[in-house]
């Protein structure tokens, strides 16, 4: 009769075990993981997001397509599981930031801003066009997530948000002043050299058109303009 073992170091150290293939014990794994992204018990669901973000790049190509998922809570946690991720995954969250559901898009933005704040010196360029459009989104959470990830991608995104100052509608106009008013403080010099390419440049040929939308753009720049004087000053 076999003896049941009760403790690990009983557990003889010569003879042979049943094995799998390494690649089809992790994928059992994580599909079982992946299904408990959209489990009916919501307990379930942040702990296997958890396990998932443990299994590292291994488990982002699965991720990714549960991005596409017909179950929102399953795409909920595949976005909470790649923030964990490297800079890599930041495309496929940036396509994903188009989900119907504001909630969805909520968990991606967060994803994104949390991989740009541990990656600031990674080239966000690619990233800037699509953050700032989110600006305009109609869920403030999107927004505001956008908002902190185009303030911490630094210097590059700095004209863009200028540019959004000038031409976005209201939401993004909002979330550009807001991103510049903090960006303000620590690239002063960055800023002010944004905003002399917007006016010298052919964009800056809207300006010669006197109307309200041009007078409260020219009273934001003066705003920052001074900020960005006074940052220059406690810099100096």
């Amino acid at each position: 009769m076999q003896r049941e073992v009760k403790n690990p170091k009983d557990v003889p150290v010569q003879g042979k075990f049943p094995r799998e293939p390494l690649d089809d014990f992790f994928q059992r794994h994580v599909d079982r993981l992946i299904f408990a992204l959209g489990d009916t018990d919501l307990s379930y669901r942040p702990e296997a997001a958890k396990k998932l973000a443990k299994f590292g790049e291994a488990a982002v190509p699965a991720l990714i397509g549960v991005l596409k998922s017909k179950n929102y809570s399953a795409r909920v946690g595949a976005a909470n599981a790649l923030e964990g991720m490297d800079v890599s995954v930041v495309p496929k969250l940036l396509d994903a930031l188009e989900d119907q559901d504001e909630y969805v898009r909520w968990t991606i933005a967060r994803a994104i801003e949390k991989i740009i704040g541990k990656n600031p010196r990674h080239d966000w360029n690619y990233a800037i066009p699509v953050l700032v459009k989110a600006l305009g989104d109609e869920n403030e959470n999107v927004r505001a997530c956008s908002f902190r990830a185009l303030v911490k991608s630094g210097p590059p995104a700095l004209y863009a948000l200028v540019v959004a100052l000038g031409e976005g509608n209201e939401h993004v106009q909002n979330g550009a002043f807001g991103a510049l008013e903090e960006a303000s403080r620590d690239y002063p010099k960055d800023m002010v050299s944004a905003i002399a390419r917007y006016v010298n440049g052919d964009r800056g040929d809207a300006l010669l058109v006197t109307d309200s939308r041009t007078g409260e753009f020219f009273g934001k720049l003066d705003n920052l303009m001074f900020r960005c004087a006074k940052g220059m000053q406690d810099a100096a």
